[in-house]
């Protein structure tokens, strides 16, 4: 990120602190960037997301890998990127703490990567109770109606 945008991210209260700064370098890409940390940011031009999901085990080497395979996926089914960014970040996340409910902090990126399928299974359970994580709506449509197909994709 400091690469591209000059900006340096060292906590979550960086990213609160300038958040308008760094959508003013943002979007002066026309991409949309997904940068982890204890407070994941996925910024679009003017519009961002920050996602409270997630744990200290995902700290090990590979998550990232895990979460740019999830990204894929999205991507691959013609989701936009500012959405399908929203969701590989919210599912990843998801995943991590389901990983973490039954192992502790003490996991590798394959052994997430396995609990992917589950963290999407669970979001039917979300439906009326949206309000645990800062996903919208929208997302949460594109993340029910993109479900089947990227188990699909998964299990081949």
């Amino acid at each position: 990120f400091k690469l591209l945008t000059g900006l340096e991210i060292k906590s979550s209260a960086d990213i609160l602190d300038n958040i308008n700064e760094i959508l003013s370098k943002i979007s002066e890409f026309g991409i949309t960037f997904a940068v982890k940390g204890a407070v994941d940011l996925v910024a679009y031009k003017n519009m961002f997301k920050l996602d409270l999901l997630g744990n200290p085990g995902m700290t090990v080497g590979g998550i990232g890998d895990v979460l740019t395979g999830v990204l894929g996926c999205f991507l691959s089914q013609s989701v936009e990127p500012f959405k399908a960014a929203c969701a590989a970040v919210f599912v990843t996340g998801l995943a991590g703490n389901l990983i973490a409910e039954k192992k502790g902090y003490h996991f590798t990126s394959a052994e997430l990567l396995e609990y992917i399928p589950e963290a999407l299974e669970a979001l039917s359970t979300f439906e009326d109770n949206l309000n645990i994580s800062p996903i919208d709506k929208k997302v949460y449509e594109v993340l029910k109606s993109r479900k089947m197909k990227y188990f699909n994709i998964y299990n081949q």
